[in-house]
């Protein structure tokens, strides 16, 4: 929830509405997106948290055969987990969608 312009905050839930809140960085259409994470988001509370330079940085690339999505993320030790695990999911929607479209 929340808009893609840089500097807004963007709030990310999971299907319980508990999630994470963060800052749009960069948005350069149709080449950069990436976020930087501020805090979480439990029974409707917002909870700031100190995760540094926590962020999440995606970045398309045109190459003569299509386009890269490369994902650059910067995390605590905390959440190494959590990306490596959930992310290759995600990612492979993220690939079947874009390859399936009409």
């Amino acid at each position: 929830m929340g808009t893609f312009e840089e500097g807004s905050i963007m709030k990310f839930f999971d299907p319980h509405n508990n999630g994470m809140y963060s800052r749009v960085e960069k948005n350069i259409s149709g080449k950069e997106m990436k976020f930087l994470h501020l805090g979480e988001i439990y029974d409707g509370v917002e909870t700031e948290r100190d995760w540094g330079d926590a962020t999440e940085d995606y970045i398309l690339e045109e190459t003569s055969t299509g386009t890269i999505l490369k994902i650059e993320i910067q995390t605590s030790e905390e959440f190494k987990e959590f990306f490596e695990e959930k992310f290759p999911t995600a990612l492979g929607i993220v690939k079947n969608l874009s390859e399936n479209q009409l």
